[in-house]
């Protein structure tokens, strides 16, 4: 009876103490999330992580023009940008979008940074929020996808540890921010829809671009929103250069293995796809469309920002023409009610786009190739008709022409005779399908979910108070000298001094000899 002591007590102690040992508390973290983008898919993506920082404990408060979802949770608090949505749909003239050129989208991209910035310094929201005590949050997250306007957040609240991140993939202009090298021949800008190789002047074009870019940031969009926030935060701002290297990562919506490589610094992660979460079970209505369609279904959706109603006449009409000679049920995201529509086709306001998707008798989407579109329909295998319309729209649908899971037509030439060769190809042809099912492999064979690994590393940064160790020494210097901008001018200049040098020389020597002989002939005469 006595010798059962020693083993009581060490069971005792492994039941009780040791877990008590090893058990260390994770403190919650006051969170402040901030977006300005007035798009409804980039505060999906935003929500997905915030509402896993919740879950794991963190209050988190969502500053941002459409904070609804999640509402109700004791630690997930919302402070809306108010307007900011409304106000860019009204000035949103889809058909002036399609008609511009690629600067004219350039000039149109930062508008829109330098707009939502002038909306939001002015809301009640954002006064608000500036109410708040300045240590009230630990840890910073923020969306940099238009401008730097919420940057200026970091310094209203006293600087804690904060990460940027963008549901835009990785803009080249955010890239090159954060140190990494953004190579012209083959790293497009996001208004360019190419993809793979360059060609001499697909390169010509880029080049300029990025440039246009760069001086266009540091000189029109940064000064522009600079002004705009002082009339939220005050005169006493600090250089947004500072606010930038304050920053310790960016988590961008890239996924290694399905976008284009191309060499990131260490303190950019990727964590493509954490909007993706598993599909919840259909609604009765869905499920009957879609167990009862003999012959699949085709789901078609132009996303958020792109409403159908605003499509020409006749492109909407070519569209009814073409799907209804199709034998497959046609479900179809309209944001008004459609009249003697065919009878495959089925239009709703509003369709539950991931189930729909994840339905094994879906054949096909149709879609206007925005970033989590196409990201959610690769991921589960899906192949995809592209009609794209602006932006990094073209360069998401043709890496999916490239990969063969897709194919793409052209708006402004759509025709209901191109639009139907285009689907039946697709229908017909099973390399689509099957390529589709090999990306989808490739995207879900990760060692670790993509919110998960956000999660963790936005823990990380809180953890360590900020970090700067996966910083290169790029985003610590000026612009002009990591473009080389400096030792360009000064190859230049000693160039131009040295040919200046040997004109000179050669003048004189020309003319000491031209001297030289008209002497001797003046001597001999």
């Amino acid at each position: 009876m006595i010798q059962s002591y020693p083993n009581q007590i060490m069971r005792f102690v492994h039941i009780f103490l040791i877990p008590l040992i090893n058990y260390v508390p994770s403190l919650a973290l006051n969170v402040l999330y901030a977006h300005d983008v007035g798009s409804p898919s980039h505060e999906i993506w935003n929500y997905e992580l915030a509402a896993a920082l919740v879950a794991k404990g963190h209050n988190v408060t969502m500053f941002s023009p459409l904070p609804k979802q999640g509402q109700g949770q004791k630690n997930y608090h919302t402070i809306q940008i108010e307007g900011l949505l409304d106000g860019l749909q009204e000035s949103f003239d889809l058909d002036g979008i399609i008609e511009s050129n690629d600067f004219e989208n350039l000039l149109l991209y930062h508008h829109w940074g330098t707009s939502a910035c002038e909306h939001t310094v002015q809301t009640k929201g954002l006064s608000k929020l500036l109410s708040y005590p300045r240590d009230s949050f630990d840890l910073i997250l923020v969306e940099y996808t238009l401008s730097p306007c919420l940057l200026y957040l970091i310094q209203a609240f006293n600087y804690p540890p904060t990460v940027v991140i963008t549901p835009f993939l990785l803009p080249s202009f955010l890239a090159e921010t954060f140190g990494s090298d953004v190579q012209p021949a083959y790293i497009a800008n996001y208004v360019l829809n190419y993809n793979g190789k360059f060609t001499f002047f697909d390169r010509l074009r880029n080049l300029a671009l990025l440039k246009m870019d760069t001086l266009l940031r540091h000189f029109y969009v940064n000064p522009k929103v600079k002004d705009y926030a002082t009339k939220a935060f005050g005169k006493d701002l600090a250089p947004l250069d500072s606010l930038i290297k304050h920053v310790s990562l960016v988590l961008c919506n890239t996924i290694p293995g399905f976008h284009h490589a191309q060499p990131l610094a260490p303190n950019i992660i990727p964590v493509g796809g954490l909007h993706i979460t598993p599909a919840k079970k259909l609604p009765e209505e869905f499920m009957n469309i879609m167990n009862n369609a003999n012959d699949g279904v085709i789901l078609m959706s132009f996303g958020t920002n792109i409403h159908s109603a605003n499509l020409k006449e006749d492109k909407k009409n070519s569209i009814i023409e073409a799907l209804g000679q199709l034998k497959q049920t046609v479900l179809w995201k309209f944001d008004k009610d459609l009249d003697n529509l065919p009878k495959n086709v089925i239009q709703r306001k509003w369709l539950p786009q991931k189930e729909i998707l994840a339905h094994p008798n879906l054949k096909l989407i149709i879609s206007h190739g925005g970033a989590l579109s196409s990201v959610e329909a690769s991921a589960i295998g899906v192949p995809v008709l592209g009609i794209p319309f602006l932006l990094d729209q073209n360069a998401n649908i043709q890496l999916l022409v490239e990969k063969k899971v897709a194919l793409k037509v052209d708006y402004t030439t759509m025709t209901s005779a191109v639009l139907l060769d285009k689907i039946n190809e697709i229908l017909n042809n099973p390399i689509y399908a099957e390529n589709a099912k090999k990306i989808s492999n490739v995207i879900n064979d990760q060692p670790q979910k993509p919110l998960e690994r956000a999660v963790f590393w936005v823990e990380y940064v809180a953890r360590h108070n900020g970090t700067h160790a996966f910083d290169p020494a790029s985003k610590y210097l000026p612009f002009y000298v990591t473009s080389c901008l400096d030792i360009y001018l000064f190859i230049l200049i000693v160039s131009v001094i040295v040919v200046y040098v040997l004109k000179k020389c050669f003048t004189f020597v020309k003319s000491t000899i031209f001297t030289k002989k008209q002497s001797k002939k003046l001597k001999k005469k």
